[in-house]
């Protein structure tokens, strides 16, 4: 399914004009010479359409994708008569599905992790985890689905299925990132809905012309300069505009939302003389409309009707605990609820007869992200910064272009990784994304819902896979965010790994967007979303900081580490097994050694056998080498790692002696009896 809407999508993207028609899908779609039922193409079409629009500028090309949906019955009619007098014979090119084989090889790696949990307090949780995932039927899963692509989601039937205590362990992480909301915010939010009628002109400024003197005083000027500055500073640590050459590829809706708007809301902020609001709708100035309808001839302009009167702005007036303290909350709060003040005072919004006008560039532009900025501005752990760049994600790239296997998303190169916005922070030049948004316009369908769901864990997934090449954040703490806006809804969701490196998907919140002033009861919800957002971003950044504070400190242990780790498993594997043959030592007991070096960084680990034969794979000890006097710290740990060594060798050699005395003296029941053991081989 994924193929046909990529290859509709491509049509609409890079096809002539001439060729973008329905007639054109319905070709496209066929399998073989059968043409598939008009249902099914209409959905195809309908799901490339969404995910298409946002990309076209030209506005020739985005009207012929419009036209796509119009007339279908009668031009398939006419298609399905055509293909009957064997018109459309030609074979289309046949394109390979891999993802079943990709899917069987991604729960075989999750059965080998929920196998050996390293941590010992999910045993119990991992052993539920694997039953109900043996009975699932894989041919039922497709690459949509988050435990083919080795993601276990808090929806998931793997966990819905589990006992009371184990869904409680399983979702711990999530429950320690809520917090529960305060009476204050309550008040105010309550407040906020109360006065907004009431909100006019202050009285504090009257009478004033322009004489040369600033109307407020040097500190409320600095205020504002410092809100500038800090816009400043995002677009300076942003990447879409960090060369000549890339801030020649954005487009002008990237301009406006992430340049011009930000650094108008920071000049307008906080005015004395009362409320003021943006629109970025590029919809008919009302002063335009009004003066067009005028039956005055005085000063009217020339050939009014060759300029659009649609301008890009207008401005117009009318984890359990939180990390900050109440007071920083309340600012907050006050900073989300003039953004709503801004919304229901914007005529393009006004009614759900306008809103559904409105494209999804301008839901991001006007409502989203300006309700993001107010929830993450000033956060105590550093600058933070938002992109609407539909660029491709770093992380995102990064990952395509790896040649690992681990947790790799099936079918990746299908859905384009070009998030409608992205949260990011910069450490030592490098950046990270922290958060993903995937929005719709305020009208949304099923499908497009559907799509960006999928479309956000493989976001995140990457996002955190991102991050673990570079640091090694606390499991079942750090977290990427990802925020859905679907129509009038906003979901909040998390995606951590645990000790074992098994990533969990969360939903933490929902609400639903407060467009007017007759849906007060939902600007308490959004408020506290938006407040768990900031709040979660705290401890992420913070976590992230730490993280590669601690890696710079001591570097990254090796490229090839995780390459050796496995092939270190896999030959202790061999050796047991070979011994195996000869004898019998002592199960639990006897081990064969394994001792990765990697970089500054010594790892002794074992493998041994239980009294069923399964094999246990223990990291012992770790320590650093001591290269220099100038680490004296290094030299015990160092010492007691290579002593353990010792003792073990001892004893390994010891229970090997015994045992080959044993099978001298009695030879093995069976010739057979124990083949030697193999592991799959690595990819």
């Amino acid at each position: 399914m994924t193929i046909l809407i990529s290859k509709i999508e491509a049509l609409f993207l890079e096809g002539s004009l001439e060729a973008i028609c329905f007639a054109t899908i319905i070709y496209l779609t066929r399998k073989g010479t059968t043409i598939l039922p008009l249902k099914d193409i209409k959905d195809f079409a309908e799901r490339a359409v969404n995910s298409s629009l946002d990309k076209i500028t030209d506005f020739e090309r985005r009207m012929k994708v419009l036209e796509v949906l119009t007339q279908t019955d009668i031009i398939y009619k006419n298609i399905v008569g055509l293909n009957a007098v064997k018109g459309l014979n030609s074979e289309p090119n046949i394109v390979l599905d891999h993802s079943r084989e990709e899917i069987d090889r991604n729960l075989r790696t999750l059965k080998m992790k929920l196998g050996a949990p390293l941590a010992d307090n999910d045993t119990s949780l991992y052993d539920g985890l694997k039953i109900n995932l043996n009975s699932i039927d894989p041919s039922e899963l497709t690459w949509r689905d988050p435990e083919a692509n080795m993601i276990i989601a808090d929806d998931s039937v793997l966990v819905k299925n589990l006992g009371p205590r184990q869904k409680q362990f399983f979702l711990k992480p999530r429950e320690n990132m809520k917090c529960a909301s305060l009476s204050s915010i309550s008040s105010k939010c309550n407040g906020f809905i109360n006065d907004f009628n009431s909100i006019g002109f202050s009285d504090t400024i009257r009478n004033i012309v322009h004489n040369k003197e600033w109307k407020e005083n040097e500190s409320k000027l600095l205020e504002c300069t410092d809100r500038i500055l800090n816009i400043i500073r995002g677009i300076w640590n942003n990447p879409a505009f960090a060369t000549s050459e890339m801030r020649s590829t954005q487009s002008e809706g990237t301009y406006v939302t992430d340049i011009i708007v930000p650094l108008l809301r920071a000049s307008l902020e906080d005015l004395p003389s009362g409320a003021i609001f943006l629109s970025t709708a590029e919809r008919q100035s009302i002063a335009s409309k009004t003066r067009r309808s005028s039956s005055s001839n005085e000063e009217r302009p020339i050939q009014k009707n060759l300029i659009g009167k649609k301008p890009d702005v207008m401005v117009m007036t009318k984890y359990r605990e939180w990390k900050e303290n109440e007071s920083k909350l309340l600012e907050c709060t006050d900073r989300i609820l003039n953004i709503i003040r801004g919304i229901w005072n914007n005529p393009a919004f006004a009614t759900s007869e306008m809103r559904s006008t409105q494209s999804e560039g301008t839901y991001v532009t006007d409502i989203i992200v300006p309700l993001l900025r107010a929830s993450l501005e000033d956060l105590p752990s550093g600058a933070i910064f938002l992109s609407t760049a539909e660029r491709q994600s770093i992380a995102s790239k990064t990952r395509r272009s790896s040649s690992s296997n681990e947790e790799r998303p099936i079918q990746k190169n299908l859905i384009g990784k070009k998030p409608d916005v992205m949260v990011m922070t910069k450490y030592r030049g490098k950046v990270f994304e922290l958060t993903y948004v995937e929005s719709s316009r305020v009208i949304c369908t099923k499908s497009k819902k559907d799509d960006d769901s999928v479309k956000l864990w493989r976001e995140t997934l990457d996002g955190i896979s991102f991050v673990g090449n570079a640091c090694r954040p606390a499991s079942n703490q750090f977290g990427i965010v990802g925020i859905q806006v679907a129509g009038e809804e906003l979901f909040l969701n998390v995606l951590i790994k645990d000790a074992s490196g098994i990533p969990r998907y969360f939903h933490l919140d929902q609400a639903e967007m407060p467009f007017a002033k007759n849906t007060p009861w939902r600007v308490e919800p959004l408020v506290h979303l938006l407040l768990i957002f900031r709040n979660t971003m705290i401890v992420n950044q913070n976590l992230l900081m730490q993280a590669l504070e601690q890696a710079d400190a001591r570097p990254p242990r090796n490229a090839q580490q995780n390459d050796d780790s496995v092939k270190l498993w896999r030959e202790t594997l061999d050796g047991i097994s070979f011994v195996g043959n000869a004898c019998r030592p002592a199960s639990n007991q006897f081990g064969i050694v394994g001792i990765q070096v990697a970089g500054e960084e010594l790892f002794l680990n074992v493998l041994i056998k239980d009294a069923s034969g399964i094999p246990r794979y223990f990291h012992l000890d770790q320590a650093e080498m001591p290269f220099a006097k100038n680490t004296p710290w290094r030299v015990e740990p160092l010492v007691h790692l290579l002593l353990i060594f010792r003792n073990t060798m001892i004893v390994n050699q010891n229970l090997l002696m015994q045992a080959l005395e044993q099978a001298d003296a009695r030879p093995p029941r069976n010739a057979q009896q124990s083949p030697t053991v193999t592991s799959p081989l690595l990819t």
